[in-house]
């Protein structure tokens, strides 16, 4: 893995498959800065792209709908886009969470028509009824939040053609995160096959995913289910990281 911008690769593929990503150049496409909770600038960012060689870079910059700052965000990147043309491919993005069991995220529709790639993620676990209305993580044993996380997740994907998005963020990160409970390899396949039949892109994000790599791999190249590959970079030290995580613990066996 690694490259340059001259590498042979069409970049109008937004997404890969399974197959592919070990031949694939530097990309990262998870990316946040400090318009939302990152530490750096997108100039910074760049800077570090071009250091280390990457051929592309998307910046999804968390936001709700009321971040009335994203179209500064947009206007700066498509600015950056520009002066960085000939060194790398730089795309505008966002993450939305998911709000609510009809599979609604927390952007308009002006801030989704503006991203390259618009990511739906499940941040909370959303309760039945009217509202906007989540569960505090004490509420639920792991147990229960499994079956919320994949629930949650499986309404995200449904309402995908209506919300925009194109990718589903750290599937089971949630869980993961709050529980520390292993996740049942028949539900990533559940939702690893639902993407594939709406043609969604899969997280493949080293924050939280990484036990589970070699699995998801294997999932995503027997359902057909693209892939879209990021550190989830929140500081410049974590730029690249999914690659060297591939690199020494998949793809040198």
């Amino acid at each position: 893995m690694g490259g340059s911008y001259n590498m042979n690769i069409d970049k109008d593929k937004l997404f890969f498959n399974a197959g592919e990503i070990k031949d694939l150049p530097l990309i990262e496409q998870h990316l946040h800065t400090n318009f939302s909770d990152g530490d750096n600038s997108p100039r910074e960012i760049i800077n570090c792209a071009i250091e280390k060689k990457a051929w592309r870079v998307a910046f999804t910059e968390h936001v709700r709908k009321n971040s009335d700052w994203y179209k500064y965000f947009i206007k700066e990147i498509r600015e950056l886009k520009e002066i960085y043309k000939d060194k790398l491919i730089i795309l505008t993005g966002l993450e939305a969470k998911l709000i609510n069991l009809d599979g609604e995220i927390d952007a308009t529709e002006e801030q989704i028509s503006q991203a390259e790639i618009p990511i739906g993620s499940v941040h909370a676990y959303c309760k039945e009824g009217p509202g906007n209305r989540f569960y505090e993580f004490e509420e639920l044993e792991y147990k229960e939040a499994l079956e919320m996380d994949l629930k949650c997740t499986l309404k995200l994907i449904e309402n995908a053609k209506n919300s925009g998005i194109k990718v589903i963020g750290h599937p089971f990160a949630v869980y993961l995160k709050y529980y520390s409970k292993s996740v049942p390899a028949e539900y990533m396949e559940r939702i690893i096959k639902k993407m594939a039949a709406n043609d969604l892109a899969f997280d493949f994000n080293s924050h939280y995913l990484t036990d589970y790599f070699e699995i998801i791999l294997k999932l995503c190249e027997k359902h057909g289910t693209k892939i879209n590959i990021g550190s989830d970079v929140h500081k410049l030290e974590e730029f690249g990281e999914i690659y060297q995580i591939l690199k020494n613990k998949i793809f040198k066996k």
